[in-house]
């Protein structure tokens, strides 16, 4: 069996995650996944996969393969990059980090972080 070469980046954030600009929406980030020659990317906004259905529907409209995942902050402040095949077991996954998050988002220390639907 021949191995198919996959130009792939699995480490992409939303507009959701702290680090990322507003410009990062669903649909722009699939446009410009293409316009890199990009087969696949993985969305893993920080502690959160609020965005990753929204990213999913953009690539599945313009033909880009997107697998959800989550990056995940350990008490150690490692980043950890989590992926799952489906989409309900990445929800299932990100209210269970929910249930441990502690306080809430400093929008002056960390800047908006926007749920998008498109």
């Amino acid at each position: 069996m021949a191995l198919r070469r996959i130009k792939a980046d699995l480490h992409v954030h939303t507009c959701l995650s702290p680090c990322a600009g507003l410009d990062m929406s669903p649909l722009g980030i699939v446009q410009e996944a293409l316009r890199r020659g990009l087969d696949l990317i993985g969305v893993c906004d920080h502690n959160s996969a609020e965005n990753v259905r929204a990213v999913m529907e953009a690539g599945r409209k313009k033909g880009l393969a997107v697998l959800g995942g989550m990056e995940v902050a350990s008490a150690e402040e490692a980043h950890i990059l989590v992926f799952f095949e489906r989409d309900e077991d990445l929800l299932r996954f990100q209210d269970v980090i929910y249930r441990h998050l502690t306080g809430t988002n400093d929008e002056h220390a960390f800047g908006q972080q926007v749920i998008a639907d498109d």
